[in-house]
């Protein structure tokens, strides 16, 4: 009875080993899939994640190499926005500081040339008003800027003193006056500057080539 006992054991357990045996091969197979599609959906995972990583730094710098071509072309009402706290967010809260600055700078210099416009189309205004008024008074009238350069002959002062506008104009009133007149001049410089008075009347008498000018 024992020996047949252990013949059945021994039988039963070499069918389950035939069945096992059989069985190896679908479950290694079934192991092996389970593994490979795993790995695929790792794979997958981390090709997605890295695109989108890609993506949240190449999409940023696009635009700012963009806003940067806009700003370069004089566009500057560029702003990207906020972009969060990391190197990336702080360059783009740098460039939209930097735009800002820009902007405020060309307010100020459109303002600053609009004013110079303004001031100079005055000058220009009050010049010519001058140049209209000395031609129609009687009196002769020189003027001369800080340098000593002449820049104002009136037609009566072309008339009383015998020049020619065009001859003096733009030179030094010392290379144009004869060694005479240019005493009469420094004397009254001098009467000016040690008086420190803004003007003076005197009456003088200036030698011409030929006469003599009381004036």
């Amino acid at each position: 009875y024992s020996l047949v006992s252990k013949m059945k054991e021994i039988s039963a357990s070499y069918h389950e080993f035939r069945q096992l045996k059989i069985l190896k091969n679908p479950i290694a197979t079934a192991y092996i899939l389970t593994l490979f599609l795993i790995t695929l959906v790792i794979i997958f995972l981390a090709v997605w994640f890295g695109i989108y990583l890609a993506k949240s730094m190449t999409i940023p710098i696009q635009a700012l190499a963009e806003a940067t071509r806009q700003v370069a072309d004089g566009n500057l009402d560029v702003n990207l926005g906020e972009k969060g706290p990391d190197e990336i967010g702080m360059l783009i809260a740098s460039f939209n500081k930097m735009t800002e600055d820009l902007r405020h700078h060309q307010r100020v210099l459109n303002k600053t040339h609009e004013e110079l416009t303004r001031s100079n189309l005055e000058l220009e205004q009050r010049r010519l008003y001058m140049e209209t008024v000395l031609k129609n008074v009687t009196a002769g009238v020189i003027s001369v800027d800080k340098e000593g350069i002449l820049t104002t002959v009136n037609k009566s002062a072309e008339r009383l003193l015998n020049i020619s506008t065009g001859e003096v104009l733009g030179r030094h009133f010392r290379d144009v006056l004869l060694p005479a007149q240019l005493d009469i001049v420094n004397g009254i410089l001098r009467d000016l500057i040690m008086g420190k008075l803004d003007t003076i009347s005197k009456q003088v008498t200036i030698p011409m080539q030929e006469t003599k000018l009381t004036m």
